[in-house]
């Protein structure tokens, strides 16, 4: 799709963002091309050579992650930084989120919980778009 700015709302505006965050929410999921065998998209992903260094053999296992967007004068993103002692992804920036509990009833129910857990937010602040 090329850029056209006659049609496109501004993307750095609040109208512009939410505009773009439905219009790819609401958009078919990417396709895949990992083996039928794998439980969906990983961060082996980007990084194929780390899967293949480590004896890592454990099932994927699902997740959900918030793409906190704070509105203050500007649009912000709120991110975490693990801690340095974690067994996976110690001291990396993310999103706050996590892997699904059985009692999760969707994606956006394991998001909601795990930012709460992580940064304390309360789940009726946040729009879902």
């Amino acid at each position: 799709m090329q850029f056209q700015p006659s049609t496109c709302l501004n993307p750095f505006s609040e109208t512009g963002f939410r505009d773009a965050a439905r219009r790819r929410l609401h958009a078919e999921p990417p396709v895949h091309t990992r083996p039928a065998t794998a439980a969906g998209p990983s961060d082996f992903d980007l990084n194929p050579e780390i899967l293949a260094e480590s004896s890592f053999d454990s099932a994927a296992r699902a997740a959900a992650v918030l793409v906190p967007v704070v509105k203050r004068p500007e649009l912000s993103l709120l991110f975490t930084q693990r801690t340095d002692h974690l067994p996976a992804h110690a001291g990396q920036i993310a999103f706050p989120g996590g892997k699904t509990n059985e009692n999760d009833a969707s994606p956006l129910a394991t998001a909601l919980r795990e930012a709460h857990e992580e940064i304390g937010l309360d789940p009726s602040l946040v729009e879902e778009q």
